[in-house]
This record gives structure tokens, C-alpha cells and sequence, in this order.
């Protein structure tokens, strides 16, 4: 009965290691790397600021997200030791920042990155950056680069375009994405990466895209060398990352501090890991970019050098070396071309660059000066062997056909006069002769000698004295500079096991041969050691079984077992199925044995759950514990406590085992994340609200400030009175300004400011903003320079506010701080960048100020305030949206001669085809055609050869979005500018409702400005009571976001539900809280339209033209150029247009005046002014030549000029009187 009982326990005890053995393995894994921390905690790198330091003390470890499964190499799995290349960074990066790391395993990727993006993990290892990835994680600087390649099912399938393959991937990961983004349809989504690659092989897919890494290793584990290895610069790279959540961003600065710290050599020790496939990968890479190097890695090797190159039976090259060769080659991204000798020099090849590699070289011997050599992968085996019959001399002579393996054979005094033959045959005569006594030779060749020459009937075959080494270790050998295809085959080589290459070797050798004794004996003696070997074996394994089966544990097992049990902190017990307590370890009994003597802890309501007899019925059962408030130790404790049925051997006997784990210390972290996660959720929120607040109470008083005054300009006729107003407008345009960049870096630095991209016409958007700024440049004495290289890109998808902001900021600090010479721009489209150099003669900046130029709230110094003002946020904002839109800005200055400023943004273009397009108008430039020809637009009147030397001398800016406006009004489709005056007036009745009376007021005066009929409702309540009795009379509501009782969101629901008589009718939100939640809450209202304050009348209008028709009226003031300018500059344009027409107008009516060179002239003016019509008339009359044309021409223009000047005229007189 005792001797059943300790068999019992034993078991028991042995069925608990086996559970807790993972468990162990953990502990084990972290408590090695937190003492590597303890003892390293004086060390605090030098590169991490005070900040970052106080950040890392008070975060007691980094929780890692990672699978359940292994996916090696990357990763091992979460059970068993932790292992894997993002494990090794892992650890790397933990023992850089002294800090513990701790994982956290989930099912798949989707619930990885679930729980990533809820912050259940600090980071996930790994991740490559996607645009759909980067709206809810950041990413660290790369970790490593993985090349893409793809693994076709064979050879055939090179020639067959991709698109027609089916391909397979793995769910949620980037290579689906990346597929569908090239445009392959046929795809077929697995579970896994072994299924990826099973399907290929089974037929069921032709191709996959993957990394480098991932093929290789899982390749040359399932010894799979079949399918073609297909790599193209175009595939580009994988940049392994680490993911965050976005309220990370601290922890991301911090590791990419350590990631660039480990780059320059400043950490304690490396971070990367020594994984050899992943080293594979980086060293063919590196040749493939570093060295420039070719895919085709050519080799040679001397002829007849049996096993390793040979002829065989049919006359082809054969030999392991090939072999090995093609193995390599599907182990790295490149193929190994064979070059044969043909009788020559091996190395004079190598050294004259006719070949890159030779494989097999003795590494012991090489001139060091000209090549290096791989590590050794194999060795080559030499014998002796001597004639049975004849008398020798004693010389001892050696096979080798390289003359390169015999110097490294460690010969003894013995040996010193040794004969060198590179004939086979040779040898072997001498041998006959008697001249040698014996020879060395391959024992490869020997082997094959013995079998199929009758070697045994001539020969003896001996092994060597003792004192002497026949194994030369063998390498591959590059030159000198070579040392990265150097590395790359080192790398290559050590992912290829030596068992691998011995096959290779046994697949050319027929038998292997024991030496000192002949054939016949060798056999026999063979089976016979063979044949006992195996009895012998068969006894004891039958005698080791039937001992096992009786043999029980001893007692000193038993012992050893149950201090092992005693060691693990946590609680254990074993139990019966009645409850009784079998066997435990000391945690438990010290614990439950306070509990139970305690005086103040009572064991019912304390610590019943450690009870075997209280302990819940169920044979499973996995629950967390909070131990009540108690005097006791185990009071106010949390436990995770499992139980687990254990079946004896013997009889079927039921047992439990119960598990206590200690995770109070864990369950208070959590409590304190979770508090600290509100806090910051409460933080966003309020930082939310405000900014809403500060944009509605700031932008909506100087959006009444700009319409009233807008309003008022057009009726003040004393120029006192107009001086003052535009210094007024110019004074609250600098506000809304200032007002926008603080609004928006604050959105920027919350991560709210969002893009809001739509196809738009890139011609309109950009040419008039150049315009304005190059006026504004003439009016300042500055030469403006406009170089656009003709592009049929004309539709492209991009954020096109955020996109003028950008060009704006830009050409204002040009312009602002250019005070003589000129200002250049330089524009170059394609379908993916958008690409703008601009360059100035201005004061320029100093190394220093250009480093903190995207500094917000920083300008050069203070008297650059003082003498120019602004905030300082212009180039820091610049810097943000480019940023955002993913592109680049790089800036060069020099003090005292002007700067260059470079964007790159990436874009969607489209490429328009103008081939329907006919130009019936004489082309007058070189640039013009240029534009016409690159749309593809049928010319009817090409540029004139004449013409051509003219244009060239006297070029001027060209902006072709006005010849766009001109073939487009050609075909009967245009698209009429809404352009100040000459807008048309609108028709239609609008329900306008704000609660703010100026509002109110600026509106009603808008809209009538505009001929629309107004009715003002001052909330949504009101509105409402307006529409039940009055609905079918609007055509339109423009209402006001925030407002008391019912908002402008909630009045959208209620029309859109309840409102029948105005289904169909659109809703325009008129909000001064420009951000990522308006526009949401809009989207989600209903709003059709959102208008941000402050806008202007002709931004209303452009909203407005819309939805509502407009009225035909002959009475429209054609001053409509002047509306381009703002009310500082139009006084001035009205005087300088004014004197500059009646000047060409004078010069034009004199019968030898130089006709082409004035019509010239007025054509870039009127050009400039978004005078269309006048500009058109001067370009026909620079064209013709016929005198006839020319004088009605002239009369044309001159009549037009007429116009222009006197309705100018007209306003300035208006504008001087009261």
C-alpha cells in the first residue's frame, strides 16, 4: 500500500512538472532578463534626454503583443522557450532601456492588432506601415529591411504575365494589400503561411508574394527545392517596424532614440538579432545595393576534379559542387552561372574578373593579398593507396588536379619529398613502376576506383600514419573587394546544414570504403559487426522494457520531485474527487496554514477558495480571485487560480490539480492603467471642446468683421474713408491669418487636422494663387519667374485647402522677406508627385535657423518679428501638412543670398486626353504649343516658324489653365469663373438660422448682395416652426452648427426625417470649428455642405451657384479683375491698369508702331488680370501679318483697351467722390 502510494504521488508530481513546464520556462526566461536589468540599472543611456528617463523609471515593464502560433523565424510561439528575430530585438531594446518585458500572445493578427490599437499592448514587433495601418497606429523607424520576392509554382510560369496567375496570401497581412494594389484579381486568402505555399504546391494557386525571410526559412525547413525564386527592384522592400497605438507616441521617440543610438555604435550592445536568415537576408540585399552587384554570380572550377566537377556518362558537367551551387541559389535572391576553365589559370579568372566565385578552395592556402575565403563548409578526404606487387623507391607522391588542396595537408618529416601529379594516370603508372611507393588521393575517386576499375585486385588501400592530417577544409574564395558577396555566402552557407551537403556528396560516391583492409574483408566483416550489433540491441531494448515496466521511483526521485514542487512560489494542492487534500507544496501549506491559526481571518469568508473541500464542483474551472480585506497574508490579495483534472495510470483513480498564481501586483497595474487610460481619454476630450470653442469664439466675430466690411467697401466713395477701411480689412486679414495657424497647429499637435481628398482641377487650383503672388511681386519691384513643364496631369486627387495653404505659406515668406531681385518657381507633375522648387534672392538663413525653421512659434530672431511680425507657426504648419500628406520638404538657404525651398507630394493623377479638343486659334508661342501638343489637342494653325524666333526672345509667364478656359469655351462647355462682379445673380429664397444677430446681419446683407430673398430664424426651434407653416417656399437652409435649444446637427436630422416638403432640398452648415469632429458630426447629421468662417462673398457664391439658379440681368458691373485683389492693392491696379492701357493705346495708333511688341505686352497683362477676351484679341493681332488683318485687329484691340481703361477710370472717379 505505501509502496501504490509514492507510486501515486510520483505520477502526480511528474503530471504537475509536465503542466507547469511552460509556466516554469517563462519564469525562468523573464527572471534571466530582469536580473540582467537589476545588475545593469546604474546604466542610463547618454542619447535618452531627463524626459524620456523619468518616463522610463516610472513604467514598470513594456508589454509586448504577439501570436499564439510560431511563425518562424520570426517569432516561436508564445508556449515554450521564447525564441524568434522579433524576440531577439525584443530582448535588445529591453536590456538598452533597463526596463522588464512581458508578453501578451493572441489567436491571430486581427486580434493582435485589436488589441494593439485598445492598448492592451505597449507594442507589437514586426509591422510594416500601411496607409490603412497609419489610421490607427504610429510606427517606429525601420527595424530591418526584408526584400520582397515572388515564388512561382515553376519555371514555365516566368513567361506568363502576372496578372493572369492566381496568387495566394496570407489574411490580414500587407502582401494582400499589395497584391490587389498591382491590380491582380485572382486571389485566393489562406489562414497561414504553410497553406500559402501547400496550395501552390498542390496546384491550386500559381504564385505568392512574400518576404525573403519567410521563404527561405520555411523552404529549407520542409526541404522543398522545387518553384522559382523571383525577385524585381520594383517589388521594393518590407520595412519591419514596431507598431503603437497612437496614444504611444512617447514610448515610439524613445525607441527610434535607441534604434538610431544602435546605428551609430552608441548602445551597450547591439539590438538585432544574429538569426542566420535573417542575416541571409540583409547580406544579399546589401550586395544587390551596396555593391551594385549583378543577380548572375559567375564560378569556375578546374576540370576533372571527381565528385566535385565532372563529366559524366552523358557528357554533361556533374558534381556535388553544382549542386550545392543551386542550393545556395534558392536560399539567396541570386543564380550561379558555370563558366568553364577550358585549361585555364582558375585564379588568373577570379583575379581578371572573368568570374566572380570559386567554390572550392583550400582556405588554408591563398594569396591574402588578392582574395578572401567564406568559412569552411566541407573538407576533402585523402588516402593512401600502393601496389601489391611492386618493389618502390619510398617517394610518396599526390592526386591533385588544382594543385590547391595538397598545401593544406599537414604532412610530417615523413612527407617533406612528396611528387605533385595532376593526371590520374600519371600517378597510377608510377605507381606500376615502382617510382612511388604510394600515393594520396581523394578518397572519393579511390571509392569509385574500387568499384568500377577492379582498384581491389591491384592496390592496397591504407590509412594514413597517425601523425599526419588528410582532411583539407574547404571554402568558396572572392577577391578582395568583394567582401559583401564575401558575407552573403557565409550567410547563405550557414543556413544550409552539414547533413545537407554529405547527401549532396553520398549522391556522387558509390560506397564508402574503411581502410587498412581489403574489400572482401571489409564486407564481412561488415555484416558481421552489423548482425551482432543488432542482437545486441534487441536484447536490451527487451530488457530495458520489461525493467521500466517494473521499475518504480525511488525514493530519492520522489524527494528530488517534491522539493522541486516546494521551490515554485506559487500555491499547489492535489485532491480527490471527495475533496480530500493529496499532496501540496510549502506556499500553500505556510499560507493556508496562517490563515486557518489567524484569530482575525476567518477561514469561511477569507479563505474558503483555498479549501479543497469548499472548492468549486467543476473538473474545470479557471477564475480570477479577490480575497477579501483581511489581517491574514492572503487578505486583499487578487489570485488567478486554475484546476485541472489529473487521470492516474493505475485503475482510472480521478485527481485534481489546483494552481495558485499571485497576480495582485498585475491586477493593480491594470487598475492604474485603466485610470490613467480615463484620465487621457477625459484630457482629449476636454482639449476637444476647447479648441471647439476657441475656433467658434474667435473665427465667428472675425468672419462678421471681414463680410460687413467686404459689404462696406463697395459703398464708400471718399478715399479717407476707403484708406481706413483697408487698413482695417488688412488688419483683420492678419488676425483670421494668425487665428487659422494657431487653430491649426493646435489641431495638428491633437492629431485632428485631417485631409479631405477630392479630385480637383490641379491647373485651376494652382495658376491663380500664382497670379496674385506674381502682381504682388511686380508691385514690389520683384521679377517673378514661373517654369512649369507642360503635363497632360491636369485631374488629381489631393486635399486642395491644405494643398494652396501649403503654396501660400511658402510664397509669402518669399515674398515677405525678398527684398530685391527675383523670386522663381519651378513645377514638375506626374501621376504619383507633385514637385515645387522655390527659389528667392532674399535675406536667406544661417545653418542654425534652418535647423529649427519647422520649430513652431521660432523665426530666425527677434528682429525678424519685429520688422516683418507673423507667429512663426507658417513653415512649422508647412512642415505638418506635407508630412501628413506623405510627402517631403527640404530647404537650403544662405545668409544674405536667399533660400530654396523643395516640396514633394504624393498624388493621384490623371492623365487627361484632349485628342477630342480641336485649337482653331492661330498657336502665337513655343510654350503654348508645347501645352497643346501635350494634351494632345488637334492644332489647326501650328506655330509659325517666324513667329517662332520672335516668341522666344520676348517669353513671359504662362498660365495654362486660361488656354484650358479657352478650348473648353471653344467646344460650347464651359465652366464660367465666379470672378467679383461678373458673377451672375442668384434666384431663390433661403432659410438663414444662427443665434447671433451680427451673424444674422452679415448673412441677410450676403445674400442680398447676391439676389437671394432672405427669412432669418435665430435657433433651430424657430427654423422649425418657419418650415411646418412655410417649407414649400425655401429653396435652401444655411444654418449655424452650434447653437442653443437645437444646434444645426440635430435641425438637419429633423428636416431630413420629419420634413416631407423639403426632401431633396439641400442643408448647409456654416460653422467656425474647422476640424475632424465637425465635419464628422455633419457627415453623420445629414449637412450636404459645410462653409467655414470667415469666408468670402465669392467663396459663398462658389458654395450657393451650386444649388440655386441664376437670374438673367444685363446690368453687370464689369469691373470683375479687380476683385482678384484685396481692398489695399485694387486702388493701385485700377491706377496702374488705367496708364499703362492708354500708353499701348497711344502707341497702337500711330501707323509704324511696332505692332507685335505692344500686343504682346497687353496679351501678358491681360493674361495676368484674368482678362480673357482682351488677351485673346492681343494674341490674334501678334499672329497675323497680312496688312490688312492687322489694321482691323488693331482696331479690335484698341476699341476693347478703350473699354477696359474707361470702365477703370469710371471706378476711381466713383471711388474719389462721396
Amino acid at each position: 500500500m505505501l509502496l501504490l502510494l509514492i507510486r501515486g504521488r510520483a505520477y502526480l508530481i511528474y503530471k504537475l512538472t509536465q503542466l507547469l513546464g511552460i509556466t516554469l520556462q517563462r519564469i525562468l526566461a523573464l527572471f534571466a532578463i530582469t536580473v540582467g536589468m537589476v545588475f545593469n540599472f546604474t546604466y542610463a543611456a547618454n542619447y535618452l534626454s531627463d524626459d524620456d528617463k523619468a518616463y522610463l523609471k516610472n513604467k514598470s515593464s513594456i508589454t509586448i503583443g504577439a501570436l499564439t502560433d510560431s511563425w518562424l523565424p520570426y517569432w516561436g510561439g508564445s508556449e515554450g522557450e521564447l525564441s524568434g528575430i522579433h524576440h531577439d530585438y525584443a530582448v535588445g531594446i529591453a536590456r538598452e532601456l533597463n526596463i522588464p518585458i512581458l508578453y501578451r500572445s493572441y489567436p491571430n493578427v486581427l486580434a493582435l492588432l485589436e488589441g494593439a490599437r485598445k492598448g492592451e499592448v505597449d507594442i507589437v514587433i514586426g509591422f510594416s506601415k500601411t496607409l490603412e495601418r497609419e489610421n490607427d497606429f504610429i510606427f517606429t523607424e525601420p527595424l530591418y529591411e526584408n526584400v520582397r520576392v515572388i515564388w512561382l509554382k515553376d519555371e514555365s510560369l516566368l513567361d506568363k504575365p502576372l496578372q493572369s496567375l492566381t496568387w495566394s496570401c496570407v489574411k490580414n497581412t500587407s502582401y494582400c494589400g499589395l497584391l490587389e494594389e498591382y491590380g491582380y484579381t485572382n486571389i485566393r486568402v489562406v489562414h497561414s503561411y504553410e497553406d500559402s505555399i501547400e496550395i501552390i504546391r498542390k496546384g491550386d494557386a500559381d504564385a505568392t508574394m512574400s518576404d525573403f525571410i519567410s521563404l527561405n526559412y520555411y523552404l529549407s525547413q520542409s526541404d522543398i527545392h522545387e518553384g522559382e525564386i523571383v525577385y524585381d527592384d520594383l517589388l521594393g522592400v518590407q520595412k519591419n517596424r514596431i507598431l503603437l497605438s497612437k496614444k504611444n507616441e512617447k514610448l515610439k521617440n524613445i525607441i527610434n532614440s535607441v534604434i538610431a543610438a544602435d546605428k551609430r555604435g552608441q548602445t551597450v550592445s547591439k539590438i538585432n538579432s544574429e538569426n542566420s536568415y535573417l542575416l541571409n537576408n540583409q547580406e544579399s540585399f546589401n550586395l544587390l545595393t551596396k555593391e551594385n552587384h549583378s543577380r548572375i554570380i559567375k564560378y569556375t572550377i578546374e576540370e576533372d576534379v571527381y565528385p566535385i566537377s565532372y563529366i559524366n556518362n552523358d557528357g554533361k558537367v556533374d558534381g556535388y559542387i553544382h549542386e550545392l551551387l543551386a542550393l545556395l541559389s534558392s536560399k539567396t535572391l541570386f543564380e550561379f552561372e558555370y563558366i568553364p576553365a577550358n585549361g585555364r589559370n582558375v585564379t588568373q579568372m577570379l583575379l581578371d574578373h572573368d568570374v566572380d566565385l570559386l567554390p572550392v578552395r583550400n582556405i588554408e592556402s591563398f594569396d591574402v593579398r588578392d582574395f578572401i575565403t567564406t568559412h569552411p563548409y566541407t573538407s576533402i578526404s585523402f588516402g593512401f593507396i600502393e601496389n601489391k606487387n611492386k618493389i618502390n623507391n619510398g617517394i610518396t607522391a599526390i592526386l591533385d588536379r588544382t594543385g590547391d588542396f595538397y598545401q593544406g595537408l599537414s604532412l610530417s618529416n615523413d612527407f617533406k619529398k612528396i611528387k605533385i601529379y595532376n593526371s590520374l594516370d600519371d600517378i597510377l603508372n608510377d605507381v606500376e613502376l615502382g617510382k612511388i611507393k604510394n600515393a594520396l588521393i581523394n578518397k572519393d575517386l579511390i571509392n569509385e576506383k574500387l568499384i568500377n576499375d577492379g582498384w581491389s585486385n591491384d592496390y592496397i588501400v591504407l590509412n594514413g600514419p597517425s601523425n599526419v592530417d588528410l582532411d583539407v577544409e574547404i571554402g568558396m574564395m572572392v577577391r578582395k573587394e568583394s567582401k559583401i558577396l564575401k558575407d552573403m555566402l557565409d550567410r547563405a552557407l550557414s543556413t544550409i546544414d552539414e547533413t545537407d551537403i554529405e547527401l549532396l556528396k553520398y549522391k556522387h560516391a558509390r560506397i564508402n570504403v574503411h581502410y587498412g583492409y581489403d574489400k572482401q574483408t571489409v564486407v564481412t566483416y561488415g555484416v558481421l559487426t552489423a548482425s551482432l550489433l543488432l542482437a545486441v540491441i534487441f536484447l536490451t531494448f527487451s530488457r530495458l522494457s520489461i525493467s521500466l515496466r517494473k521499475t518504480k521511483l525511488s525514493t530519492e526521485q520522489l524527494s528530488w520531485l517534491t522539493g522541486l514542487m516546494d521551490s515554485i512560489p506559487s500555491m499547489i494542492f492535489i485532491s480527490d474527487t471527495k475533496g480530500e487534500l493529496i499532496l501540496s507544496n510549502k506556499a500553500y501549506r505556510e499560507n493556508f496554514k496562517a490563515c486557518s491559526i489567524d484569530p482575525n481571518c476567518s477561514q469561511r469568508n477569507t479563505c474558503s477558495f483555498a479549501n479543497p473541500k469548499q472548492f468549486p464542483d467543476e473538473d474545470h474551472f479557471s477564475d480570477v480571485i479577490h480575497v477579501p480585506e483581511a489581517q491574514c497574508e492572503m487578505g486583499g490579495k487578487h489570485y488567478l487560480v486554475t484546476k485541472k483534472p489529473v487521470l492516474h495510470p493505475k485503475g482510472g483513480m480521478n485527481y485534481y490539480l489546483t494552481v495558485f498564481n499571485d497576480i495582485t501586483e498585475l491586477k493593480e497595474t491594470e487598475i492604474a492603467l485603466r485610470y490613467s487610460n480615463e484620465q487621457a481619454l477625459e484630457a482629449v476630450e476636454a482639449r476637444n471642446n476647447f479648441l471647439a470653442v476657441i475656433s467658434h469664439e474667435l473665427r465667428t466675430p472675425i468672419a462678421a468683421m471681414l463680410g460687413l466690411m467686404e459689404i462696406l467697401s463697395s459703398r464708400l466713395k471718399n478715399e479717407e474713408s476707403r484708406m481706413l477701411l483697408t487698413n482695417a480689412v488688412s488688419s483683420a486679414e492678419r488676425l483670421k491669418h494668425h487665428v487659422n495657424d494657431i487653430l491649426d497647429f493646435s489641431k495638428i499637435e491633437a492629431k485632428q487636422l485631417q485631409l479631405d481628398i477630392n479630385q480637383h482641377d490641379l491647373l485651376d487650383e494652382l495658376c491663380p494663387i500664382l497670379r496674385s503672388f506674381e502682381v504682388s511681386a511686380k508691385l514690389k519691384g520683384l521679377e517673378f519667374v514661373l517654369n512649369c513643364e507642360p503635363t497632360n496631369i491636369l485631374y488629381v486627387k489631393f486635399d486642395a485647402l491644405r494643398f494652396n495653404q501649403i503654396i501660400n505659406n511658402i510664397l509669402s515668406n518669399a515674398l515677405k522677406f525678398t527684398e530685391q531681385g527675383r523670386i522663381t518657381v519651378d513645377i514638375q507633375i506626374t501621376t504619383i508627385n507633385f514637385t515645387v522648387v522655390i527659389n528667392d534672392t532674399g535675406c536667406g538663413m544661417s545653418q542654425e535657423h534652418i535647423d529649427s525653421i519647422f520649430q513652431p512659434f521660432v523665426q530666425a530672431d527677434k528682429s525678424i518679428t519685429r520688422r516683418y511680425g507673423g507667429t512663426g507657426l507658417g513653415m512649422s504648419i508647412v512642415s505638418n501638412l506635407v508630412s501628413l500628406m506623405g510627402g517631403k520638404i527640404l530647404v537650403d538657404s544662405e545668409l544674405d543670398k536667399g533660400s530654396r525651398i523643395a516640396v514633394d507630394i504624393p498624388i493621384e493623377g490623371e492623365i487627361f486626353d484632349g485628342s477630342h479638343l480641336v485649337y482653331n486659334e492661330p498657336v502665337i508661342s513655343n510654350i503654348e504649343q508645347q501645352w497643346l501638343q501635350r494634351w494632345g489637342v488637334l492644332i489647326t494653325e501650328p506655330l509659325e516658324e517666324y513667329n517662332s524666333v520672335y516668341v522666344v526672345g520676348n517669353i513671359e509667364n504662362y498660365y495654362p489653365d486660361l488656354l484650358m478656359q479657352q478650348l473648353v469655351k471653344d467646344q460650347n462647355s464651359s465652366k464660367p469663373a465666379v470672378n467679383g462682379a461678373q458673377r451672375q445673380k442668384l434666384k431663390g429664397h433661403i432659410l438663414v438660422v444662427d443665434d447671433e444677430p451680427i451673424n444674422r446681419l452679415l448673412m441677410k446683407k450676403q445674400l442680398t448682395e447676391l439676389g437671394v430673398e432672405v427669412t432669418l430664424a435665430v435657433d433651430g426651434v424657430e427654423a422649425m416652426n418657419v418650415l411646418h407653416h412655410r417649407a414649400c417656399d425655401f429653396d435652401l437652409i444655411i444654418t449655424d452648427c452650434h447653437m442653443p435649444n437645437m444646434d444645426g446637427f440635430d435641425l438637419t436630422r429633423t428636416v431630413k426625417k420629419e420634413m416631407i416638403a423639403f426632401a431633396g432640398k439641400p442643408i448647409i452648415g456654416c460653422t467656425a470649428e474647422d476640424s475632424r469632429i465637425a465635419t464628422e458630426k455633419a457627415k453623420a447629421a445629414g449637412i450636404d455642405k459645410i462653409i467655414y468662417k470667415p469666408y468670402s462673398l465669392s467663396q459663398l457664391y462658389q458654395v450657393l451657384s451650386g444649388y440655386l439658379a441664376g437670374q438673367e440681368s444685363e446690368n453687370q458691373d464689369p469691373i470683375n479683375w479687380l476683385d482678384e485683389y484685396n481692398e489695399e492693392e485694387r486702388q493701385e491696379m485700377a491706377e496702374v491698369v488705367v496708364d499703362s492701357l492708354c500708353y499701348d493705346i497711344e502707341q497702337l495708333e500711330q501707323a509704324d508702331c511696332d505692332y507685335k511688341s505692344i500686343a504682346h505686352r497687353v496679351k501678358g497683362s491681360a493674361g495676368a488680370l484674368n482678362l480673357t477676351d482682351l488677351a485673346l484679341m492681343a494674341r490674334k493681332l501678334e499672329q497675323v501679318s497680312d496688312p490688312k488683318q492687322v489694321e482691323e485687329e488693331k482696331v479690335r484691340l484698341i476699341l476693347a483697351m478703350k473699354i477696359v481703361a474707361e470702365q477703370a477710370q469710371t471706378w476711381l472717379l466713383a471711388r474719389g467722390t462721396e
